[in-house]
């Protein structure tokens, strides 16, 4: 399976908040860094998708591959449970059929200003 499409399946069962559908997409040692968090291991990653609070939409998706990077730019329509419409690009790399790695840039200042402080110190549910 090219990196691509490894990316888009994970974002399939991620909007589908199918935990185990992403997690069979996610090496063991994988490493997400953002504005408002860091999480090291699939199973830190699999915790905080279970208390994920968002109910959000993926809209203008374009995905650009190249070899095992794969970088995708989308705006996110939150929708709870606060509303925004936040441009993100999110950069990832994919070993073995697996995503490695995944940095994500949006502009924080889109979030309100208490939910993002509730973020940074991982209580925002």
């Amino acid at each position: 399976m090219q990196s691509i499409d490894v990316v888009k399946q994970y974002f399939e069962a991620f909007g589908r908040k199918d935990i185990p559908g992403m997690s069979r997409l996610m090496h063991e040692d994988y490493h997400f860094t953002g504005p408002a968090m860091e999480v090291r291991g699939k199973a830190q990653m699999e915790q905080v998708m279970k208390e994920f609070p968002f109910i959000a939409e993926d809209e203008g998706v374009e995905l650009t591959g190249n070899g095992n990077v794969v970088v995708r730019r989308l705006n996110w329509h939150v929708k709870e449970p606060f509303e925004a419409v936040i441009p993100m690009c999110e950069w990832m790399v994919v070993e073995d059929g697996k995503i490695r790695s995944s940095n994500l840039y949006y502009d924080t200042g889109k979030f309100p200003e208490e939910f993002l402080k509730q973020m940074k110190a991982g209580q925002a549910a």
